[in-house]
């Protein structure tokens, strides 16, 4: 039996801390397709360890070391991090939008080939960096994803989001695979870096049937 409330206390605190410490998850993830193992921060939202039954829509990031508010400020040439974390418990917490688990993937030196949106010639036998990139995310990290947590895995609830690079790279793997990422977003996609313009040579002349998928640009 606890003898003061101050006892008390330092024990509510040290649960709470665990658990906020639960919401956040560093992993090392092994690769087929990748040179080396990638590093992979998940967050979870503030019920995921509250409510068992309860599945949550998955955001999947690219440049994982920037976007939570962990990184610091001395990171991304100076920018800082994304802050991503509090953004959505500040808005979940006002009620904007839906409780959500973020998947955030560290790039490496490797990463304008992985985000650039290369395919290779049919002259070609091997993957680009970046069809390698696309299998690791598709084939084998968001099947584990789905294993390891509660996920929404249908396209619908399933997300994918960059910027600079990683908003050429977004709209890439969902405009090629609506059947997996049915929700995208570039923010200040650098589409000028690659000569071939995803937007003007891509999607722009694109006639085809709609995509069953949401994009987002800025």
């Amino acid at each position: 039996m606890w003898r003061t409330p101050i006892s008390l206390l330092l024990l509510l605190a040290v649960v709470q801390l665990s658990r906020a410490e639960e919401r956040f998850i560093t992993q090392e993830v092994t690769s087929r397709f990748l040179t080396a193992p990638r590093t992979v921060r998940i967050y979870l939202p503030p019920s995921y360890r509250l409510e068992l039954n309860r599945r949550y829509p998955a955001l999947y990031l690219h440049d994982g070391q920037n976007v939570f508010s962990s990184a610091g400020t001395n990171i991304c040439f100076g920018w800082g991090s994304w802050d991503l974390d509090k953004t959505v418990d500040e808005l979940c917490q006002a009620r904007k939008m839906q409780e959500i688990i973020l998947v955030a993937v560290d790039n490496t030196k490797a990463r304008y080939a992985e985000y650039c949106g290369r395919h290779h010639s049919a002259e070609t036998n091997g993957n680009t960096e970046f069809e390698n990139y696309t299998a690791f995310l598709i084939r084998e990290l968001k099947p584990k994803i789905d294993s390891s947590y509660r996920t929404r895995p249908e396209p619908a609830n399933t997300g994918i989001m960059g910027s600079s690079l990683g908003g050429i790279c977004s709209i890439v793997l969902a405009w090629e695979h609506p059947e997996v990422f049915g929700l995208t977003a570039s923010l200040s996609g650098a589409f000028q870096v690659e000569r071939t313009n995803f937007l003007s040579n891509i999607l722009r002349p694109y006639q085809g049937k709609a995509k069953p998928m949401r994009l987002y640009l800025d």
